[in-house]
Formats: C-alpha cells, sequence, structure tokens
C-alpha cells in the first residue's frame, strides 16, 4: 500500500484518537507502543516514511526523534509539532536517563520507570547464565570497553572480552583473535548472505579456535538498536542451539 493512502487513513479514521505520537527511527515504533497508554494513537515509521509533507499532515502531538535524525527536518517539524529527541546513549546509565527524560516530556513518567523496571529484572535474570563473552562482527570488528555493550555487561556483572580499551568498536587481527580465550563467542550481525567481510570464520585456524567454545549468534536487525533491545540482545547472546560456522 501507498504510504500516502496509510496515511489518508491515518488521519480519516483516527480524528477523534487521542494524543498522537509519531516516530522517526523504526527503532522506536515497537518500543513507544508499550510505553503509551491504549488510548493514545502511535503512527510508526512505515506509515510516513519520514517524509516533511507526510508528517506536517499528521498533526501529531509529539514527534519522537534520534540524535541520527536530519536536523533540518527537526526544525521544520519543530514548527507544527513538539519534537523530542533521544540521544544516542554510551552506557545504561545514559539510556535510563534518556527514557525518563521523555517520560516526564509526555508526562508519563510512571510509565517509563515501569518499563525500565521490567527491562532491567529481564536483564538480570538474563545474565545469570553468563560470566563472560567475545563478541565479534565482520571484518573482524569487536566492541571495546568503553562501548555501549561493555558497560551493559559490566553492569550485569558479565565480563567483555576485548583487547580494545577505547573507541566504542576496534579491529582484530587474526592472529590476535585465535589467542582470545573465552567460555562463549557470539557473532554479531552476521548474515546469510555472501560477503568477503564474513569470509574469514571458514578459516581453518578459526574453525579449530571455535571448536571447543559455545557459539551463538545476535542478528542484524537486533544488534542495531542495541539499548532499546538490551533484552533480544542477550536472549539471543544465550540462544541454546549453536551457530554453525561451517562453510557450506
Amino acid at each position: 500500500m501507498k504510504w500516502w493512502l496509510l496515511l489518508l487513513l491515518v488521519v480519516s479514521s483516527n480524528c477523534l484518537a487521542g494524543t498522537r505520537v509519531v516516530s522517526l527511527n523504526r527503532c522506536y515504533d515497537h518500543w513507544l507502543s508499550e510505553l503509551l497508554p491504549a488510548n493514545w494513537q502511535l503512527v510508526a515509521t512505515t506509515v510516513h516514511g519520514n517524509r516533511l509533507e507526510a508528517l506536517i499532515a499528521l498533526q501529531a502531538d509529539y514527534i519522537i526523534a534520534s540524535s541520527f535524525t536530519d536536523p533540518r527536518l527537526l526544525q521544520q517539524l519543530s514548527t507544527v509539532s513538539t519534537v523530542h529527541v533521544l540521544q544516542q546513549p554510551n552506557d545504561y546509565s545514559q539510556w535510563q536517563y534518556e527514557v525518563r527524560r521523555l517520560g516526564q516530556q509526555l508526562q508519563l513518567s510512571a510509565a517509563t520507570e515501569q518499563w525500565l523496571q521490567r527491562q532491567h529484572a529481564e536483564l538480570m535474570q538474563l545474565s545469570s547464565s553468563l560470566s563472560e563473552v567475545l563478541i565479534i562482527m565482520p571484518n573482524y570488528y569487536t566492541w571495546a570497553h568503553d562501548s555501549w555493550v561493555a558497560n551493559l555487561l559490566k553492569s550485569l556483572d558479565i565480563n567483555l572480552v576485548s583487547p580494545v580499551q577505547k573507541g566504542q568498536v576496534g579491529q582484530l587481527r587474526l592472529e590476535q583473535l585465535i589467542q582470545l580465550s573465552a567460555e562463549r563467542v557470539v557473532f554479531e550481525g552476521f548474515s546469510d548472505a555472501y560477503s568477503r567481510g564474513q569470509d574469514w570464520r571458514y578459516h581453518p585456524a578459526v574453525q579449530r579456535w571455535l571448536e571447543p567454545r559455545r557459539v551463538t549468534s545476535i542478528s542484524a536487525a537486533v544488534a542495531a538498536c542495541p539499548a532499546i533491545n538490551a533484552v533480544a540482545y542477550l536472549q539471543q547472546m544465550i540462544a541454546p542451539v549453536e551457530v554453525s560456522v561451517n562453510a557450506h
């Protein structure tokens, strides 16, 4: 269905709806639906496609954006709606701060606090089966100890095995990788499609190194929204089905 038809349906069939909130980030679409009261209306990114004319036509009460949203778009939208920008967090406490700040803006502090408490409780439960992990991404990248992921794991008493101290992410060499030791190796953001950035997984040295280790994976969709998807991130990290790393 064309975006303009979806937009027409939203505007015409919900003219008497309660508070209307528009998401400008696909990571926020499902998350906001968990936060907002049942009589509020959430318009997801799939409806408006971040098109200025479509967003203006929605006549939103609130527009929720991320720090990666084009500032020129936000400036235009601020003349017709209340715009709230969530800053991309670098650690778990900052994420909590951003959620609480949004709750205050929407006058939903109690609901956002309850959501944070549920997320933390689920994270604590999931973390009970983890002690240390090594996370590898395509092209030998891994998380640094000053990254969002490292901070999240540290808050849950999980050790991140990484030789990279600063810079959010860093790139390993093959000889560095096979010298590392971790009970669980997690492949993050890999796909089934061919990519030269993934070929190294089939190197004989990597295959031998992986044999005695627990291997799981985190999908690119979950990894793309790490703060919001923190629970899903850990769920996939501890998934009981091991990932095949053998070449087909």
